[in-house]
């Protein structure tokens, strides 16, 4: 048998562990894993000696689409992704009215437009979304994110619905009921609205920070955890960067609640001096920054396996509108971060000794398919799945730049960072979509994927 593809001489890396194993390529799904003298004749062979090879990443967590024209960013962000070794992103579709009237064109896009694969999230942006709940699910749609925070203003600027506990609740409901995945932002606004109120003449990262305190998390974690209890629902806390947060989740987790944590390189790599970046307001996003000892306590619950995920909550926007007027409260909130996931993890938690390659692939792949609802299709190197890779060079050491990201951003908050460990080549579907920084793959190559 002739094979599409062969990947030779690399080391597979799976989260049960590292194998000097080739893999074969036909029809876009993994047919083999074996020896190198066993692999067949190939269309094309990719020699990864010296370097690991890892299942694409599956990325949970993005705002594509929300400050810059949708069909544009679909191709701009999804080209990024594949530069940063993602293979399937996960997008959170959203509009105030019926999703009904926007769903179709935005599968459209994504077949004309992405790189890479592309799953959807749905917003309950409206008390009305309760009721089209099915619907999404019909339509392979079936994790819904609420908001805790962004009420008053400060909602209607990002067009986003607080949800109140009742809400919380029927969602929670609904999808014990039906085998569907809520998903909270936790952050009390009712907290960090007082608390704001009191730093205004700050101007300064931390500002934010402290306006925004903790106690705005310990709450409405808190509460939604116990609401998901109550309902009998799994729940999905997402950016998770708040050390005692993880504590509050496994006090429930030891009840036998299912609750699933995602954090994010930012809560991994900045704390809220924002010292070791340029522009410490490029990194402004709710949840804010923590302290330093935040961040060793996320990489301590990451290691453990008290953290799921690692999404990014990427969204793209140009630094002359984020900056706003250089201070924090004139800085709009997110910021690209796609193209930089694995680095910063491979570089600051593999090769720092924090976590291993495996629990590495584990967080970025392995789990997030398996909770969102795409595994054994997405996540592994495994035969019948998808031929979903990326190749890694764990000694390669380079600089982040914005231009090299491939985003539609013109900045990045990790801008002349040297990071040690990138990957080489990103390959969807047994085709090589990245190869050393180039976009090579085909506009459109990228497919709409269903949430079982």
């Amino acid at each position: 048998m002739k094979v599409d593809l062969a990947i030779k001489g690399g080391q597979v890396v799976t989260a049960s562990g590292i194998f000097p194993l080739s893999v074969a390529v036909k029809g876009g799904k993994i047919v083999g894993l074996m020896e190198e003298s066993y692999l067949p004749d190939a269309v094309e062979v990719v020699d990864a000696k010296g370097m690991y090879v890892l299942p694409g990443g599956v990325e949970p967590h993005t705002h594509i689409g929300i400050f810059l024209p949708y069909e544009k960013d679909m191709e701009s962000e999804t080209a990024s992704a594949a530069t940063g070794g993602i293979t399937t992103v996960f997008n959170f579709i959203q509009t105030m009215g019926s999703y009904r009237d926007v769903l179709d064109d935005r599968v459209k896009l994504i077949n004309e437009k992405a790189y890479v694969d592309v799953g959807f999230h749905a917003i309950i942006n409206s008390p009305n979304h309760l009721d089209e709940m099915g619907y999404l699910s019909g339509n392979g749609i079936k994790n819904f994110k609420l908001y805790m925070a962004y009420g008053g203003e400060e909602g209607r600027f990002l067009n986003l619905f607080q949800s109140d506990e009742g809400i919380l609740y029927e969602a929670f409901r609904k999808s014990a009921e039906n085998g569907y995945l809520p998903m909270v932002h936790a952050e009390n606004s009712g907290i960090y609205s007082s608390f704001t109120k009191k730093f205004q003449d700050r101007k300064d990262l931390a500002a934010y920070s402290e306006g925004r305190p903790p106690l705005a998390e310990d709450l409405d974690i808190r509460t939604a955890c116990k609401i998901a209890e109550m309902a009998g629902s799994p729940l999905y806390i997402v950016h998770m960067g708040y050390g005692n947060g993880v504590d509050i989740v496994n006090e429930f987790r030891s009840r036998g609640n299912k609750i699933y944590l995602e954090t994010c390189p930012h809560y991994l790599t900045v704390d809220k001096s924002g010292s070791n970046l340029k522009e410490p307001v490029s990194i402004k996003v709710a949840p804010p920054m923590k302290s330093k000892e935040d961040n060793d306590k996320m990489w301590w619950a990451l290691d453990k396996g008290f953290v799921d995920t690692i999404g990014t909550d990427h969204c793209s926007n140009m630094w002359g509108w984020k900056k706003g007027e250089g201070d924090i409260w004139s800085a709009k909130p997110g910021f690209p971060s796609m193209g930089t996931r694995l680095p910063l993890i491979l570089s600051e938690g593999v090769n720092k000794k924090r976590i291993s390659l495996e629990r590495a692939v584990e967080v970025l792949s392995l789990n997030p398919a398996k909770i969102l609802g795409v595994y054994p299709r997405k996540g592994s190197i495994m035969i019948g799945a998808d031929a979903d890779f990326v190749i890694v060079d764990l000694k390669k050491k380079a600089k982040v730049s914005a231009e090299a990201l491939h985003s539609a951003s013109d900045y990045t908050p990790w801008e002349g960072w040297t990071l040690t460990g990138w990957p080489i080549k990103t390959i969807v579907r047994g085709k090589v979509v990245m190869d050393e920084g180039q976009i090579v793959g085909e506009r459109g190559h990228g497919r709409f994927i269903k949430e079982e």
